[in-house]
């Protein structure tokens, strides 16, 4: 299931402007926020998790993403 998709990692715990600007381009209130984009780019709103949530739960989501 894992290889299906590409994870990306922003650090964003400087809290700097840079930090600032990319939460606000994506509309990250705050980390940890998942989010999750089909293969044209565009988000998955549905699969968007915000906090930290069970690794069980983090799969179900995965697999959700994987069905259109």
């Amino acid at each position: 299931l894992l290889p299906q998709f590409m994870f990306l990692r922003a650090d964003v715990t400087m809290n700097n402007d840079q930090d600032k600007a990319l939460m606000k381009q994506y509309n990250v209130i705050a980390p940890p926020t998942f989010i999750f984009f089909n293969n044209q780019g565009q988000e998955v709103k549905a699969a968007r998790i915000v906090g930290s949530i069970s690794a069980a739960d983090f799969m179900t989501t995965l697999q959700k993403v994987l069905k259109p």
